[in-house]
C-alpha cells in the first residue's frame, strides 16, 4: 500500500510540475503586460518635486511658474490635470503630478529640464513611472551611488544603465537584470 502511495505521489508531482511552471510563466507575463499598460497610461505625465507648498495655493499657477523656465511657450491649455500627491503633512514638500494634453509638450519639458538647475535649484522634473518601475529605478540609482554602474536614467518610461563610461547602454526591465551588479 505504501508503494502505491509513493507511485501515485510521483505521478501527481510529474504532472503538476509542468502546470505549475506554466502558471508561473503566465503570471510573469501578465504582470509585465499590466505594468506596460500602466506605464503607457502615464506617458503624458511628469512629477515635479521640491516645490514648497503654501496654504491655499493654486497648483496650476505653481506648475506654470516652474514650467515657464523649461518651455516658455507653454500655457494652461497644454495641461490636462495637475495636483499634489500624497497626504498633506506640515514640513513636507509633496510632489506635483502634471498630465499634459500632448505627449510632445511633455517631451519638450523633459528635454529642457536641465534648465531648472540655473533658476530653481531644488526643483526636479521626473517621469511619472509605474510603481514597479519606480522601485526598479531606485535600485539602479542605488547601484550608481555604490559606483557599481556608471550612469542610470529613464527615457519614455524605460530604465537604462551604462556600466562604464563610453560603453553601450542596457535596458532594465526586471530585477533579475540587476543581479550581475550585486
Amino acid at each position: 500500500m505504501l508503494v502505491a502511495k509513493e507511485i501515485v505521489s510521483d505521478i501527481v508531482k510529474d504532472s503538476v510540475a509542468p502546470l505549475w511552471q506554466e502558471i508561473l510563466s503566465i503570471r510573469h507575463e501578465l504582470n509585465k503586460r499590466t505594468d506596460d499598460l500602466e506605464q503607457y497610461s502615464r506617458r503624458n505625465s511628469i512629477r515635479i518635486s521640491g516645490v514648497e507648498e503654501t496654504r491655499d495655493e493654486n497648483v496650476e499657477d505653481v506648475v506654470m511658474d516652474v514650467l515657464k523656465d523649461v518651455h516658455p511657450s507653454i500655457n494652461v491649455s497644454n495641461i490636462d490635470r495637475c495636483h499634489r500627491v500624497g497626504k498633506k503633512n506640515s514640513g513636507t514638500k509633496r510632489q506635483i503630478i502634471v498630465k499634459f494634453v500632448s505627449y510632445w509638450d511633455r517631451n519638450k519639458v523633459m528635454r529642457n529640464r536641465k534648465l531648472l538647475k540655473h533658476t530653481k535649484q531644488s526643483v526636479y522634473l521626473n517621469e511619472d513611472l509605474s510603481h514597479y518601475r519606480s522601485k526598479l529605478f531606485k535600485k539602479t540609482r542605488d547601484l550608481k551611488r555604490q559606483k557599481k554602474i556608471h550612469a542610470t536614467w529613464t527615457y519614455d518610461g524605460r530604465i537604462h544603465v551604462c556600466e562604464q563610461q563610453e560603453e553601450a547602454t542596457r535596458d532594465i526591465e526586471y530585477e533579475s537584470d540587476l543581479i550581475k551588479y550585486n
